[in-house]
Parts: structure tokens; sequence; C-alpha cells
């Protein structure tokens, strides 16, 4: 079971407004029949056309204001509720019968809802009322309704199966069964329609299509088992959904299930109140009725009377317009803001790539700022905008130049924006270490083959004799140093005109020549201040 959460205050924020001004009247229940244009409380594609959407009232007026702090909500609604089902205005018990329905279907499918009105009462009432209606207001399409109600929902068997049953008896045999028909009238026109078989299934986007074909033109004298006929092929879809017998041949992954019924004729004041009681039998469920009707201006009044095929007027028209421009170009911001973060993202990424730093956990902050910016901020402002366009195509050109998207709109994003950017930089100062590249190792062929130093000469040995070995003086230290002097001086001056015997590739003989001279005549200098040192400090003693 899902955990109920409220639309967007985006979505709901009109509709509350209205319903905070229609309780400033004094006008709640009012607001609930939606009898009067003033006061009635539905969408666009609300099937209700006639009437307040009771699906919308609840969840786009009282589960927000509960939510925004209004908790006397829940009395009020339950006082409106308990004297529409003490009532005997089929208006008034069909939008309370109406509320349990959906509540019912809330509590089914989510759990957590911000509140839940008891019903125990409301059934017992309606129950009661229904008994008492008039033989004219059992004749009419609303009362059908109301025993469907009855019939389908366990709650009103449980609550007084004696009584449920007597009313559906005296329904079906008093009000329901068809008057004969003239056989000469069945000779010159029959219906024909095959109640036992699926005309075509088929599946569209998300969601699972059946077709039922009427290709029956409605005579008056005939009216009844046109609708008779009607009503179990109906049956039979309704049945075939619920049985899922579709399951094994298209899965069963899908958000609604249509039954979509295209008439040849233009159906009757009675066949599209039947199709408006079908509907609302369907409301709670993810069945919904889709009704196509023939292409005649004659039929335009009808078709406003079925939520699938009605129009706007053209203050709804232009003001579903502007909320589509206002999308569309909101979703521009947004997709040029994903844009730049996936760029910013890559260029930082091969930053610390080519750097050799730890690139894995700044993968894993693009990971989790960046995809999660995608997903809530940008999809479902493309989904809402794709929905738009499939049921308004020729908007797609419209220019979204000069629109002013709401600032509770568009401020939405900046915030998450700014976190995301920071968060990739932040993340980008910790990990970028820049890392210091080793000399290549040589291997141990390449060393083999490596030039060598020409050790072919042999430095002649010069041993200074020494009168007593073992004893040291200052004078033969002296002595010692400046025969050492003149031997290297009279080597160097015998081989000036000679190639030094030391050879090292990349440097000619002079230079090393210098470099070695150098380097002795350091050591002599260095050895000359020690031995001197060493004096100072005998003397000393």
């Amino acid at each position: 079971m899902k955990i109920y959460e409220l639309p967007e205050p985006k979505d709901y924020q009109s509709f509350i407004n209205f319903y905070r001004n229609v309780m400033d009247e004094g006008k709640e229940e009012e607001a609930f029949l939606g009898t009067d244009a003033k006061y009635r409380i539905r969408e666009r594609d609300s099937y209700e056309v006639n009437s307040t959407d009771i699906s919308v009232l609840i969840e786009y007026c009282l589960f927000p204001l509960y939510a925004e702090g209004d908790r006397d909500i829940v009395r009020r609604t339950f006082d409106i509720l308990k004297n529409f089902s003490l009532s005997v205005d089929l208006v008034k018990l069909d939008k309370v019968t109406d509320y349990i329905s959906i509540q019912n279907w809330f509590l089914t499918e989510y759990s957590n809802l911000p509140f839940v009105i008891e019903t125990d009462e409301l059934v017992r009432n309606i129950i009661e009322s229904i008994s008492k209606l008039s033989d004219e207001q059992k004749r009419v399409w609303t009362y059908q309704g109301l025993c469907n109600v009855l019939e389908r929902n366990p709650l009103y068997r449980q609550c007084d199966e004696e009584k449920v049953e007597k009313i559906l008896k005296e329904f079906k045999e008093k009000y329901y069964n068809p008057p004969k028909v003239v056989k000469t009238i069945k000779t010159v026109e029959k219906i024909e329609l095959d109640v036992t078989s699926i005309d075509a299934m088929g599946v569209s986007d998300d969601h699972l299509e059946l077709l039922l074909i009427d290709e029956n033109k409605w005579i008056e004298s005939l009216e009844e088992e046109h609708l008779l006929k009607l009503q179990e092929k109906l049956n039979n879809y309704i049945y075939f959904l619920e049985s899922k017998q579709y399951v094994e041949r298209y899965g069963d992954k899908f958000d609604k299930k249509i039954i979509h019924i295209t008439f040849q004729y233009s159906p009757s004041d009675n066949g599209l109140a039947f199709l408006a009681a079908v509907q609302k039998v369907l409301q709670p469920t993810d069945m919904s009725l889709k009704v196509e009707l023939p292409d005649d201006e004659a039929l335009l009044e009808k078709k406003s009377s079925l939520a699938d095929v009605s129009h706007l007027n053209q203050d709804q028209e232009k003001l579903s317009q502007e909320r589509y421009l206002q999308i569309k170009k909101e979703y521009k911001v947004r997709l040029v803001l994903v844009i730049f973060l996936l760029v910013l993202s890559f260029i930082l990424y091969l930053l610390i790539l080519l750097s050799f730093s730890r690139h894995v956990p700044f993968i894993a902050t693009v990971m989790g700022t960046v995809i999660p910016f995608n997903y809530f901020l940008l999809v479902p402002v493309w989904q809402e905008k794709k929905a738009i366009e499939e049921e308004h195509p020729e908007w797609r050109n419209l220019s979204t130049s000069g629109v002013k998207v709401p600032s509770s709109e568009s401020d939405k994003k900046i915030l998450p924006f700014i976190g995301t950017v920071l968060a990739l930089f932040f993340s980008f100062a910790m990990l970028y270490r820049p890392v210091k590249v080793n000399t290549k190792i040589p291997t141990a062929e390449e060393i083999k083959n490596m030039p060598r130093f020409d050790n072919n000469y042999t430095p002649k040995s010069k041993s200074s004799s020494s009168s007593e070995p073992g004893s040291r003086s200052t004078t033969s230290d002296l002595n010692e140093t400046s025969s050492t002097e003149e031997s290297t001086q009279s080597q160097t001056s015998s081989k000036e005109g000679q190639n030094y015997p030391y050879h090292i590739p990349g440097m000619s003989d002079e230079e090393l020549k210098r470099v070695i001279d150098k380097t002795l005549k350091d050591f002599n200098e260095k050895r000359e201040k020690e031995e001197n040192s060493e004096k100072t400090e005998s003397g000393n003693e």
C-alpha cells in the first residue's frame, strides 16, 4: 500500500483559494453540490460537467486545507454529508454516495490519509432515504446509478442487507425491465450488438484500451432494448477487466484501463444519462469510459455532457494555454541548467582524471547531485508538458517569448542548482591532488645497451717513501703534498698533446680534462686546509 502524498501546491493552490472564498460566503454545501456554476469545483477533464467532482473536491480542497491547519474541516464535511444523506434530493444522495465510494478507494490504495470520515451513519441514512423516494424519482437514471452503488458496494449490504435487497428487487422488477416492443418495429429496425465479445483491444502508451462499437440508430421505440444490450455488453467488458483475462496476452502493468465506445449515431438523452451513470460507477476504480460521438454540429450540446468529449469555454482555454506556455518555458530553463551541470561535471572529472587524482568519489558526487536534480526538477515538468502536448499537439509550436513563470515555480530550482554546483566544486577541491610522474626506470635490456666508459687507461702509481712507516710529522706531510702537486703537474704537462685516456659520451677530452683538474685542485686545497688546522691545534697544545 502506497503512502498518500498531497499534490504539488501549484496544482491545488487555486482550488483552496476558491474554497476559502466559498467558506467566507457560507456556501460550502453549494460547493459540494456544484449545481450552481458559481460554486462548482471540477477539473478540465472531470467527467462531472454540471456538478462538483467529489474526487477533485477531496484531493485539491479538503485534504490540503486540513494539512494547512484547518482541522475543523472534518466536522464541517461530516455535517454536510449527513444533511445530504437525510435528504430525498437525488443529487445530494448521489454526491454523498460518491464521497463514500471515493474515500473507500483511497483507503484501499493509500495509507496515512489526512483524515477519514466515519461512514456508518451516512450509509444507514442513504438506504433509508432511497427507500423513501417517489415513483417519479425512481424513473430517472440518477436513481439507477444509486441502485448500482447499493449493489456493487458491500458497505450497504453489511449495514442493512434486507432493506438493500428489497430496494434492488423493486428496481429490477418495476423500473429496470423494459416494456415489450411491437414485433412489426423489430422487423423494420433491430438492435445488432454482440454482447458476448470484445470488439477490439490494444495497448496505447501506458494504458489498456478496449473498443466498443455501436452502429445502431437510436430509435425511440427501441431505446430500452438498445440500452439493455449496451449495458450487458459494458458489464461483460467490466467483468473482462476485473477478472484480468487480458494478463496472459498483455501483462498487467497499466496505469489505467479505458473502455472506448464509438457511436455511429448520436445517443439519445437517456443514452447519455446512462453513460454518465456508468462513468460514475467506474470513477473509484482504475477503469474509465471514453465516448466518441459522430462529428455533427447538432451533437455539440450533447458532447458537452460527457467529460471526455467536453469543451472548455474561451476563458478556460486561454488559462490552460497560458499554463502550458509557463510549463514549456520552465522546462527550457531547467533543461539548460541540467546541461550546464553535466558539462561542468565532465570538465571537472577530466581535470581530476588527467591529474591522476581519485576520480571514483567524484563520480559518486555527480550521481548523488546531478542525477537527482534531473529526476526531481526536470522530469516532472517534462512529463506534464508532454501530457498537455498529447492533448493539444497544435500548441507545440507556440512561442514562449514574453511568458512569465510564477516566482513560486521558478524559485524551486534555484537552491538545488546552487547546492549542486557547490557540491561539485567542493568535491573537486577535496579530491584534486596532482601526482608527480616518476622517471621511467630503464629495463635490463636498455641498461645492457647503454654506452660504457673506456677503462683501458691505467694510471701510474707513485709511491712516496717515508723513512719510518708509522711516524707522522708535519714536515713529511708537507713534502708529500708538494711531491703530489709536482707529480700531478708533471703528468698533466706531459699529456697535454695527447688524447685523454677516459671517454664519456657527449663530452670531449678537453672538457673531461678540465673537470678532473678542477676536482684535483679542490681536493688538494681542502687537504691543505685540514693539515694547517691540525698544525695549529698541535702548536697550541
